[in-house]
Formats: structure tokens, sequence, C-alpha cells
């Protein structure tokens, strides 16, 4: 059994609340149909741009290349501070810089054949 308030009434009578709560429950289900209609929507494009498989490839590669500049530059930035905040000897730079280059090739950051991957 449901509380007055929880009713569902069409005539005088009708507490605010109930009317609120109404108006509440026909937006959100109008928003699950805008989002359902968006969702389909960017599906069916999808579904229309070919697939390209050298594309793609290409895409990764300068994503590799971007996420590897950019833990460089992390690491350049915390020799720097180690040098300036911390007093390293500035020879540390050059030690950062080998050790990346020696840890990068066993990454397998920027080798893009997916079986020499595989293999390791």
């Amino acid at each position: 059994m449901q509380t007055h308030a929880k009713r569902k009434h069409t005539g005088a009578g009708v507490s605010a609340a109930t009317l609120e709560e109404r108006a509440a429950e026909v937006e959100a289900a109008q928003q699950r149909k805008r989002e359902a209609a968006a969702a389909a929507a960017a599906a069916e494009a999808a579904r229309r741009v070919p697939f390209d498989e050298f594309s793609m490839a290409s895409r990764l590669k300068a994503y590799a290349a971007l996420y590897a500049r950019a833990l460089q530059g992390l690491l350049q930035a915390q020799a720097d501070a180690m040098v300036e905040r911390f007093g390293a000897p500035p020879e540390i730079r050059t030690l950062l810089r080998s050790m990346w280059f020696g840890l990068l090739p066993l990454t397998g950051l920027l080798d893009f054949d997916m079986a020499a991957r595989s293999a390791i």
C-alpha cells in the first residue's frame, strides 16, 4: 500500500511535493531518452567511419612517442629539482639521462611491432 503522498493523483488535493517529484521523474526520463538517442547517433556515426589500420597504427605510434617525450620531460624536471632544491651534483642529470636511454628500449614503448611485444 502506498502512502497518500506517493500515489499518482490527477485531481485536486495533490501536494506540491508530489507534483515536483512527478516533474523530476518526467525530466529524468526525458534526459535518459536524450542520452540514449545521443549514444545511438554516436554508434551509428562510428559505424559509418571506415576502419583504417594504417591510420590507427600511425596514431598509436604518435601517442607512444608523445608518452615517451612526456616521461623524459618529467625525468628532466626531477633531475633539475634534485640539483636545485636538494643540492645534488649537476652530473646527476647526465646519469639520469643515461639511465633513461638504457631503460627506454626495455619498456617497449617505441617498439611498434605487436608480435615482438608479445614475445617478451
